[in-house]
Parts: structure tokens; C-alpha cells; sequence
């Protein structure tokens, strides 16, 4: 997956727009408040997901976006429990979304934001 980000961004990568590193949501290794987004594609279920969102949040500018999307299937979870633990660590303005797919199942979207102080 690495591989393949790197490949997609290979423009902003060299333009310094982008970087790609080696964490994981729990311990990002990213300075406070120095994220415009974070966007999590089926990988919220190998999460310490409680952790994961407290350290996203911390990693986020204020105002800044958290995008999750995840196959219903292999959240493991209902989805709203997304949205409790997003809450818990400070997150706003939450949508979460069940949307019905045709070949693969419904799949789960939580948005949210950090707020700005």
C-alpha cells in the first residue's frame, strides 16, 4: 500500500506537498497540530481505535478534517460505536454515514472535525 501511495503521489511528494511515513493512528510521529486531514480507508478496525482518534486529534490543525471509510463487514463493530469513541476524544461536527453498495456491502463513513478553539 505504501508502494502504491507513493507511485499515486510521486508530484507532490517531489514538490514537498505531500510525505508519506511508516505509523501508525496511535502514534502518528507527527507534531501537534501540523494535520490539514487525516483520511483512514479500511484500516479504523486495526486500530486501538480509542488511541487512534485521541492521536489524530492531537495531529490535527484546528478545524482541521477526519475522513474515515471502512466496508460494514470488517469494522467489527456497530458503527456507531465510531462516532462515541470520535466524541470522546474532542472530535465535532460528526456525520456518520451507512451507505448500501452493490457488490461489496454497505460501507461505513465517519467525518468529523476538530474544532477550532
Amino acid at each position: 500500500m505504501r508502494e502504491m501511495a507513493a507511485a499515486r503521489c510521486a508530484s507532490g511528494i517531489a514538490s514537498g506537498r505531500v510525505g508519506l511515513r511508516d505509523a501508525t493512528a496511535e502514534r502518528t510521529g507527527c507534531a501537534d497540530d501540523t494535520m490539514d486531514a487525516v483520511i483512514s480507508v479500511n484500516n479504523v478496525m486495526l486500530w486501538d481505535r480509542p488511541a487512534g482518534f485521541v492521536e489524530l486529534h492531537r495531529v490535527l490543525q484546528p478545524g482541521g478534517r477526519l475522513v474515515i471509510t471502512v466496508h460494514r463487514h470488517l469494522l467489527g463493530v456497530p458503527p456507531e460505536q465510531l462516532r462515541t469513541e470520535a466524541t470522546a476524544a474532542g472530535f465535532t461536527d460528526l456525520e456518520l454515514t451507512v451507505r448500501d453498495r452493490r457488490f461489496i456491502g454497505p460501507g461505513v463513513e465517519l467525518l468529523a472535525r476538530r474544532p477550532v478553539a
